[in-house]
């Protein structure tokens, strides 16, 4: 987990932005690695009366073009162009911290950050993958960016970002990922979207401080062909806590610290254990 701090805190610590992007919005339609003509086009798909101002965005060069878009009559109807105009600064500056984003988060409108542990919240992500109060209570912690690592510079940098760029991006929600590791080493991910201001698990995101996967029903103990395996060898608390869980989806299984499970066609779910 300190890694993934230590780089984001870099990733932060390096970033300048500009105050006047804040209050830009501003309409426009993303057109990566496109030609003058791609743009041109993307400009007089967005529609509108002629002789108003479209903008279009390319975030592989993180540049903005702004079209004045008219149309001129012909025999039986219209034709429309767009001539390429000025932009405005503080809407480049839009740009270019969207661009930030983009590039640092695999080309994904998204930022992916480490939260926890949440203390009192939950004690382990085996609380949170099925719909309940401790899921709900992990969700109101996630809400509140005081409890955000690196909280002021990440919320100013998310404010800056997220509320000047999102009229921009035609719609586009802009999510952040957010890591949760409790305290007894398990992790699962809540997604943050905006401007919705919701948060949601990530379906089948639960680990527990193994590295074992936590399922959340008993046709997802068995993921994909063939089997998974369980291995509780080193922690005697996860493995209690899996024996409740795995019987509580009507797993019939001994005590023991290694299991693999696949689907058997005759009865279903089948788990065998190892010492």
């Amino acid at each position: 987990m300190k890694t993934a701090l230590i780089l984001f805190c870099s990733l932060i610590g390096i970033y300048a932005p500009n105050s006047n992007a804040l209050n830009a919005t501003f309409a426009g339609r993303a057109c990566n690695s496109c030609t003058a003509e791609q743009r041109e086009t993307a400009a007089i798909g967005q529609g509108g009366a002629s002789g108003t101002y479209k903008y279009v965005y390319d975030l592989t060069s993180g540049q903005l073009y702004k079209y004045l878009v008219e149309r001129e009559p012909i025999a039986g109807g219209y034709t429309w162009y767009a001539s390429e105009d000025i932009a405005e600064p503080e809407y480049k500056a839009v740009v270019t911290n969207l661009k930030w984003i983009y590039d640092n988060n695999g080309h994904k409108l998204t930022y992916k950050s480490t939260v926890g542990p949440p203390g009192s919240v939950a004690n382990s992500a085996w609380n949170v993958v099925n719909p309940g109060p401790v899921r709900n209570n992990t969700i109101d912690y996630i809400k509140n960016p005081s409890n955000w690592p690196l909280s002021q510079s990440l919320l100013f940098h998310y404010q800056l970002i997220v509320q000047s760029a999102y009229r921009m991006s035609s719609g586009q929600p802009i999510t952040i990922t957010f890591e949760v590791h409790f305290a007894d080493g398990s992790k699962a991910d809540f997604i943050y979207t905006y401007p919705e201001n919701s948060v949601a698990y990530v379906d089948k995101s639960g680990i527990d401080s193994l590295g074992n996967p936590i399922p959340q029903s008993r046709a997802d103990i068995v993921r994909g062909p063939g089997s998974t395996s369980y291995d509780f060898r080193s922690d005697r608390a996860d493995l209690n806590t899996a024996l409740l869980r795995f019987a509580e989806y009507g797993i019939p299984i001994e005590r023991g610290y290694y299991y693999a499970c696949t689907t058997d066609p005759f009865t279903g779910v089948h788990c065998v254990h190892g010492y």
